[in-house]
Order: structure tokens, then C-alpha cells, then sequence
């Protein structure tokens, strides 16, 4: 049977993923220098509170972007693209 090939390129929320990532891993940070401690509990609140921040325009242009991600994904032939 023939499947379509997986591509994250395809998948806006690989990108916003990343964002929140940042947001997150920039947040750890600061409170581990300021030595903060990192309890589970705390990093859960902290994803949540990133992903509530998370402004509204970051997911909606991922989406926008589908048809150049579908775009360039058929003209690079399903290689690896920018996205």
C-alpha cells in the first residue's frame, strides 16, 4: 500500500513547537542563573504560561504559509526545504 511520505516541513506546528521551545529553554535559564528552583510543578506552569504568551500571530503566519511550504516541498521534490 502506498503511504504519502512523512514531512515536518508539511506540519505548522514543528514551527511553533520551536518558539515555545525557545520561549521555555530562555526562561530555565534565567531561573537557574538566578538560582531559582526548577521543580517539575514549576516548569509545567512555566510551558503553560509560554504557551498562553504565545502571540497569536506566530501560529496563525505558520499557517499561512502552507501553500509555499507545498510549494516548495513539490519543487524540491519532497527534499528538504527553508521551512
Amino acid at each position: 500500500m502506498s503511504w504519502p511520505s512523512y514531512s515536518p516541513d508539511l506540519n505548522p506546528i514543528e514551527n511553533v513547537w520551536v518558539v515555545l521551545k525557545h520561549n521555555v529553554e530562555k526562561r530555565v535559564k534565567s531561573m537557574v542563573i538566578t538560582k531559582k528552583k526548577v521543580t517539575k510543578e514549576a516548569f509545567i506552569a512555566l510551558i503553560e504560561k509560554e504557551w498562553q504568551d504565545l502571540p497569536l500571530e506566530v501560529i496563525t503566519n505558520n499557517i499561512l504559509s502552507m501553500s509555499n511550504r507545498i510549494k516548495s516541498c513539490i519543487e524540491i521534490e519532497g527534499g528538504h526545504t527553508m521551512y
